[in-house]
This record gives C-alpha cells, sequence and structure tokens, in this order.
C-alpha cells in the first residue's frame, strides 16, 4: 500500500472501532474526497484498506462523536456521498477481477460512509518512476497489457474510469498490476463531464468542460500519457493546449527505445481529438502489440467446444458471460462468469484462472486464481474434468 501521508488532524484516531468490526490501524492517505486507512477486520480477522468519505473543505470532524459534519453546502455534500457510495459498488461489481482492486464491504457510519478494500502489499507506479526516473517498454509491457485487462472489463459494462494515471496503478509481488482509486469513474459510455475530477497532464480536453463526451477513448488518452510518462520519463503538453497548437516530442526523440517500440500506435492514442483516437482498449492494444503477436488459437478437444478452432484476440475471457468469447451454456454450474482470461503480450501468451468453482489446470499444473502463467504453444488448458482445449501457435 502507499506510505502514510502527513496528517491533517481529520482523520480517525488509531485504535477506535468503526461499525463494531473495523479497528483502525493508521491513516495511509489522505485525498480530496476522502481518507483511507488500514484497519483491522474483526469479523473476516484480517487487514483492510478502509475508506472514508470526508471531502475537503466540506467537512469537519466532530472530535467528540467521530462523525463528519458538513461545514457548508450540506446540499453539495449529500451529492457526492452518493458519488462515493456508487464508486463503491462499481468496484464491487469487478470483486473476481485479478487487475481491479477488490471492495468487499459498504456501510454507513459517523453520519457518512465508508468501503473496505483488500489490503495490497506493494507500491504504486508513481513511486516507480520517482526513483527510477523512466523504466523500460520491456518492463512496462506485461503492467500496461493487465491495466488494459481491467479497464476493457469495466469498458464492457459501461464504466469509464476517468482517472488513469500511475498513481492509480498499483505494483504487487509476482508481478500483478491493479487499477485502483474508482472516485472519478463515470457510469455511462457517451455520457457527458459534469462532476468529473480533473488529474492535469493526464486528463484528454473532453474532461474539460462540462459537455465533453466520455468513453473508453477518455481512459486510453490517459493511459497512453501514462506509458509515455513512464518510457521517457517526462510529460507531454497539457491535452487542452495541444488542441491550439500540438508540441508533443516523439517518445523515440526523448529516450533510447527500442526499435519496434509502437510509436505510431501511442501518439494516435494521445491525439486531443476523441475522432482521431482509438475508440476501444482492445483496438488499442493490439495496434501496441501487433508487430509482436502471432496467431494463437483455442483448440476444443473435449467438452462442449470439443472439434472447434477460435483465434485469439490480444484479450480473451472463458466463462458463462454473455460478453465472453469463449462462452459455456449455463447448465455447467461450477464454471463462473468469467473463468480464465489470456491475452497476448509480445510473442507471449498468459493465462490467469479467475476463481470459479471448477478448478484450471495448465498441463499439470493446478492453477492459483489471480497468479499470471506463461502459456506455451502445445500447452493443454483444463475446467475440471470435461473442458479441455490445446493451445497452438501458427
Amino acid at each position: 500500500m502507499r506510505s502514510k501521508s502527513r496528517s491533517s488532524g481529520r482523520e480517525l484516531p488509531p485504535g477506535l472501532l468503526l461499525h463494531g468490526r473495523y479497528q483502525i490501524i493508521r491513516m495511509l492517505g489522505e485525498g480530496g474526497f476522502g481518507i483511507t486507512y488500514e484497519a483491522w477486520d474483526r469479523k473476516e480477522d484480517c487487514r483492510v484498506a478502509l475508506k472514508e468519505y470526508m471531502p475537503a473543505g466540506l467537512t469537519a470532524r466532530d472530535r467528540s462523536t467521530g462523525a463528519v459534519i458538513a461545514t457548508r453546502d450540506e446540499a453539495h455534500y449529500r451529492k457526492y456521498l452518493e458519488r462515493f457510495i456508487s464508486e463503491a459498488q462499481i468496484v464491487y461489481a469487478y470483486r473476481k477481477h485479478p487487475n481491479i482492486v477488490e471492495v468487499r464491504h459498504l456501510f454507513r457510519d459517523n453520519q457518512t460512509a465508508y468501503y473496505a478494500m483488500e489490503y495490497l502489499e506493494g507500491s504504486d507506479l508513481r513511486k516507480l518512476l520517482l526513483s527510477s526516473g523512466r523504466i523500460s517498454w520491456e518492463y512496462a509491457r506485461p503492467i500496461f497489457a493487465q491495466v488494459c485487462s481491467a479497464l476493457y472489463a469495466v469498458h464492457q459494462s459501461g464504466i469509464v474510469h476517468c482517472d488513469i494515471s500511475p498513481d492509480n496503478i498499483l505494483l504487487l509481488n509476482g508481478g500483478l498490476a491493479k487499477v485502483i482509486d474508482f472516485g472519478a469513474a463515470k457510469s455511462q459510455i457517451g455520457g457527458n463531464s459534469s462532476m468529473v475530477i480533473l488529474k492535469q497532464g493526464f486528463a484528454p480536453p473532453e474532461q474539460y468542460g462540462g459537455n465533453g463526451r466520455l468513453g473508453p477513448w477518455t481512459d486510453i488518452y490517459a493511459l497512453a500519457v501514462t506509458i509515455y510518462c513512464c518510457t521517457t520519463g517526462s510529460m507531454p503538453p497539457k491535452s487542452i493546449d495541444r488542441l491550439v497548437t500540438d508540441r508533443i516530442i516523439p517518445p523515440t526523440a526523448l529516450a533510447p527505445l527500442p526499435a519496434d517500440f509502437p510509436e505510431a500506435a501511442l501518439l494516435r492514442a494521445l491525439e486531443p481529438r476523441i475522432e482521431r483516437r482509438f475508440q476501444s482498449i482492445d483496438s488499442f492494444w493490439s495496434a501496441m502489440t501487433a508487430a509482436r503477436v502471432h496467431s494463437w488459437y483455442l483448440e476444443g478437444l473435449h467438452g462442449v467446444w470439443a472439434g472447434r478452432l477460435m483465434q485469439l484476440g490480444s484479450i480473451t475471457f472463458a466463462g458463462t458471460d454473455m460478453s465472453c468469447q469463449v462462452r459455456f451454456p449455463g447448465y455447467l454450474h461450477g464454471i463462473g462468469r468469467r473463468h480464465f482470461r489470456l491475452w497476448l503480450d509480445r510473442r507471449k501468451l498468459f493465462l490467469t484462472d479467475l476463481g470459479s468453482g471448477y478448478p484450471s489446470w495448465l498441463e499439470n499444473i493446478h492453477l492459483t486464481p489471480g497468479l499470471i502463467y506463461e502459456v506455451k504453444s502445445g500447452c493443454q488448458i483444463r475446467i475440471g474434468e470435461r473442458e479441455v482445449f490445446r493451445v497452438t501457435l501458427r
């Protein structure tokens, strides 16, 4: 998790028992919309990250009761309280996705609202950049493949994150990356940008005005800025300034990037005008890896997909959900909505089990949900006893 921020005196004290369940250990950080704590969950007997709605400039703490009090514009406070609750509900819907932080419990107390998340040991991408200046494309590529997987999932449900940046990408041991902080998320693709939190440097032009049209292209721009920043160690000019005169410097002019770095695809994602950008995260990442991706296929050997050959996309889900490219019928009750995910990165194929009733196997390896496995051509993937596939590179 992120290290402790300097205290403003607004946080709950260590040792306080909240909602009869969560004991505050320390403050982890404080932002514009609230405070995040490390806490102990007495019911589940584990650590959690606990986020409290307490917007700066609108609230104060009653030290005798711990209650949060609106110091001005109570209607504004209540409106944003509902938004805070919506954030928790958005993230809760993706609690089984390995690249999205898991929300476990939402509740009201102290005249405000809280939600408990999994406590993650790691550091955000921003801190890595502060210590190293920049990172290689070879190192960055698998991180951003996972970020694209998370964004693909939320975009499929009509959600736009609206705040992708290095400080909202958490890096865990074992190479796992998680997208965090959905506080700015909008639940309607194509909706306008009213009530959108703006992060200078990472936000595209449509986030600056109240009538900007939001969609996957909005997150694609912010993600492209993040990639630009990571691989060059520099920030591009603000998007709103580039609408008048575009002085962006190509990444290869700023850093010693490999000859096959997908600069044209990245610059297209950085277009300040929506219509010139990629319109979907899948098309963006396909372009970013196009020079390195061979044709991978999933061949059904046994079960409901026996005898069928499917070409894999840059991200492929298998499960019972209607949006899965490899979809199983509902009567196979042990297979989850999204049982496993395959994705392409450079010349390699990777697999993650997303957790469900039936176990998954890669050859003779029982897959641990959330861990990342490389898949070689000729390997077999099995769900339970009957559903068997072979992966081939052609």
